[in-house]
């Protein structure tokens, strides 16, 4: 059985029509029902609010960093040692900004008061 070319092409046309009329139907009903469902929203806006809240976690603790790095960027650190073996060479210490407590002994045996922000290193042998 034969068909003629304009027969056929008569039938791809309203197939075609008819298809599409379809296709827009089913893609404006999944489209409309995605969109209408919690989950779809809550997936969707999930991502960006979680990275604005990274980026605003980095921001905050990069602008705490560099003000606490410019604290300690004028910070002073001394420090006392006592030193009975001999070992510390007191010129490195003096160039560090330690100076040499008052002996234990001379303490009367006990630990020595430390001032404030300092500490004691105590080496013995």
């Amino acid at each position: 059985m034969t068909f003629s070319s304009k027969c056929m092409a008569t039938k791809k046309i309203r197939w075609r029509d008819h298809g599409s009329a379809n296709l827009g139907t089913v893609i404006r009903f999944e489209f409309l029902r995605t969109i209408s469902k919690r989950r779809f929203w809550v997936a969707t806006l999930f991502v960006p609010v979680m990275l604005i809240v990274v980026f605003l976690l980095v921001f905050l603790s990069n602008s705490s960093m560099s003000k606490s790095a410019g604290e300690q960027k004028n910070a002073h650190f001394s420090f006392e040692y006592n030193d009975a073996s001999g070992l510390i060479n007191p010129s490195i210490v003096d160039k560090l900004g330690g100076t040499e407590a008052p002996s234990v002994d001379a303490a009367g045996g006990g630990r020595g008061e430390v001032g404030e922000g300092g500490c004691v290193l105590q080496l013995s042998c």
